[in-house]
């Protein structure tokens, strides 16, 4: 039986650098993968990558972002890459706290 002292994620309480480490570990590759699934979902009904992405920086610029080309759709995946890096920061700090996650 796997208990949780035994597993070897470095805590965040004791070593900030790991901690951090962990939150881009976790959040990056998560927001990869999402990214790719919406970019795979949209494309069969010809929705480009660009304007998918363009469509994450449209939360923050609005209609404007579809507009921009490249440097909004880059600007997309760097807005949901740290989105998902902050869900990650979540759960670490509700999993501290409730010893069940």
């Amino acid at each position: 039986m796997i208990t949780v002292r035994s597993l070897p994620f470095p805590s965040m309480r004791h070593d900030a650098a790991g901690g951090l480490s962990w939150l881009i570990a976790g959040g990056v590759p998560a927001a990869m993968l999402e990214l790719g699934f919406a970019i795979g979902w949209w494309a069969p009904h010809g929705v480009s990558a660009t304007r998918v992405l363009q469509g994450v920086a449209a939360w923050w610029l609005g209609r404007d972002a579809f507009a921009g080309g490249v440097p909004t759709a880059l600007f997309g995946a760097l807005l949901y890459w740290h989105m998902m890096v902050a869900v990650v920061a979540l759960y670490a700090f509700v999993a501290q706290r409730w010893r069940i996650l």
